[in-house]
């Protein structure tokens, strides 16, 4: 019968016993191929991104950094840049998406300290005053300047400076990225609102931690993301990702979990309202080959809120591309379509 809404409904009789047939179910599953070619494109895409954010976050370090947020932030960014790139270009490999995710994130890291070093250049030649300049290159060579018997007036004032501020000797010596890096983890990071009035300052065993924590953080929140885009069934076929399809509610749920995990398929029972012990029926099949690639079914409970179907699993099994017509016959589909061998009777939403 129809409905006004012109969503045709099974009827009473479309419900029983009915064998539709005996199939094989397998537990699903698939092993996802590395491609290196994908992997290196992405990862390349992915940088791009990551070069932006460590270039905005190298700007904001030397004013402002919220410790664990900011790594977090710059992970999240990530995870919009290549949301939709990871499905478009089909990387599935999780180890080519934790490569990809952890290039980006050293990139964007490593770029932010690099700026900050550059900050952190300029700052040591103005707080040693209008002789910085002078004083800095003094430090270079500070050894030689001490032993030197001939120095200049200029050079033994600089001498004098740095013997009562041995920290900012060691600050003014940093020639190059590797001696800030190797001065921020000796002298150890400190955390707070000021240099002066430090919240917490780590240990150089500490700081070397939190190095490698900042970049696990950001590449852990892009990686969980861009999992679950690409943990959705996939046609091996064509290389084209399945739509999802879910039917029901229909009632007896231990009876359809058994029917479809012992493969003998039968017409399940439709209702109108879900109930909390009814069950619904996911079906994910290739837009592409339809009939003629396996199918992914799932298994969901009742959200008792919405009253449709949960996002929770509660069972998952792939059924051979002969069953097609037959799991969606036993959802209480007709068939009426020559192409694809089946027509939607009751279909709860499709994505």
């Amino acid at each position: 019968m129809s409905t006004q809404s012109g969503i045709n409904q099974a009827s009473s009789s479309a419900s029983g016993t009915r064998d539709l047939g005996q199939f094989s179910v397998y537990a699903y599953g698939e092993k996802v191929p590395f491609e290196p070619v994908r992997v290196f494109l992405f990862t390349g895409l992915l940088s791009i991104a990551g070069l932006i954010t460590g270039l905005v976050f190298g700007l904001i370090r030397p004013f402002v950094w919220i410790v664990i947020l900011f790594p977090c932030l710059i992970g999240v960014i990530h995870s919009v840049a290549g949301r939709k790139l990871v499905r478009q270009l089909v990387v599935r490999h999780l180890a080519g998406l934790a490569i990809a995710c952890l290039v980006s994130a050293t990139l964007s890291l490593t770029l932010t300290h690099y700026i900050t070093y550059l900050f952190a250049q300029q700052q040591i030649v103005s707080d040693m005053g209008i002789s910085g300049a002078f004083y800095q290159k003094v430090a270079y060579n500070y050894e030689v300047h001490q032993v030197n018997t001939e120095k200049s007036t200029q050079v033994e004032e600089a001498i004098r400076y740095f013997d009562a501020n041995p920290d900012m000797l060691s600050r003014a010596r940093i020639q190059s990225f590797s001696d800030y890096l190797y001065y921020v983890t000796t002298n150890g990071l400190v955390f707070g609102f000021s240099s002066e009035k430090p919240l917490v300052q780590l240990g150089a065993t500490g700081t070397g931690i939190y190095l490698i924590l900042e970049i696990f953080l950001a590449a852990i929140v892009p990686l969980i993301i861009f999992r679950s885009e690409t943990n959705h069934p996939f046609c091996n076929w064509c290389g084209s990702w399945k739509t999802k399809q879910t039917f029901g509610p229909f009632t007896n749920r231990e009876e359809v979990l058994q029917v479809l995990e012992n493969g003998e398929l039968k017409i399940f029972e439709y209702v109108e309202v879900a109930g909390p012990n009814d069950i619904f029926v996911a079906f994910h099949t290739c837009p592409r080959c339809q009939n003629k690639s396996p199918v992914d079914v799932t298994i969901h409970a009742v959200d008792p809120r919405t009253k449709e179907a949960s996002s929770s699993i509660l069972s998952r099994m792939t059924y051979p591309e002969k069953a097609y017509t037959s799991l969606h016959l036993a959802c209480c589909v007709t068939q009426t379509s020559s192409e694809s061998g089946i027509q939607r009777i009751r279909v709860q939403k499709q994505n």
